[in-house]
């Protein structure tokens, strides 16, 4: 391996264990406190940093060097670590992965990508099934004619009409927004019968 190489690859697992003593920290802290709105806040953030430390121990647990990840496992693992830290309650949600595999992205873009899953699962786990309510939620990837194709859909009471217009609702929502933008995405979101959310995104970034 060139010199270059394995700086690159000291460099991954640094920015790995640092993610997870980050994410570990935000965790005794939220155990800690007795405050249920600052538990929320660091079970939030918690969740923002696992989404990105996990990308960086996909590219690290590569047995060569790696600059992109598979979109499939790097999904799945990220819902699993979700219905984990929000303590979801075993079979009281179905999650349905449909996620095709042997897709991969750039390690960049995924950051971006793995965020907006965060925040629409997120949210779903939060407010979708308010009073223990039993739902399902789904996350689905595709990619077709040059695009990448990205749902998360849940059967719960939905979010504000209000939410959809002109950048309103939720601070979760307003990341996605912006993420989307960062990603050349196509954003559309409808609450007829739950939430869905899709994203189109082009596989190539555009020029800068």
């Amino acid at each position: 391996m060139r010199k270059h190489d394995v700086l690159l690859r000291e460099l991954q697992h640094r920015v790995k264990n640092n993610l997870n003593i980050i994410a570990s920290l935000l965790s005794l802290g939220a155990s800690a406190t007795g405050s249920d709105e600052a538990r929320k806040v660091l079970t939030d953030a918690r969740t923002r940093v696992r989404s990105m430390s996990e990308i960086y121990e996909q590219l690290y647990a590569r047995p060569k060097l790696a600059l992109d990840i598979d979109l499939s496992s790097y999904i799945q693992s990220l819902a699993r670590s979700l219905f984990e830290a929000y303590e979801i309650e075993a079979g009281s949600i179905e999650l349905v992965l449909e996620v095709e595999r042997s897709t991969r992205i750039d390690a960049k873009r995924a950051v971006s990508l793995g965020l907006v899953v965060n925040e629409l699962v997120s949210n779903a786990l939060r407010h979708a099934w308010p009073g223990g309510a039993r739902g399902r939620l789904r996350i689905g990837l595709s990619a077709r004619e040059g695009r990448y194709l990205l749902s998360v859909e849940d059967d719960g009471v939905g979010i504000r009409a209000q939410a959809i217009e002109g950048g309103k609702g939720s601070l979760g929502l307003k990341i996605v927004r912006s993420l989307a933008k960062d990603l050349s995405a196509e954003l559309a979101l409808s609450v007829e019968a739950g939430t869905r959310v899709e994203l189109s995104i082009p596989e190539s970034p555009p020029p800068a």
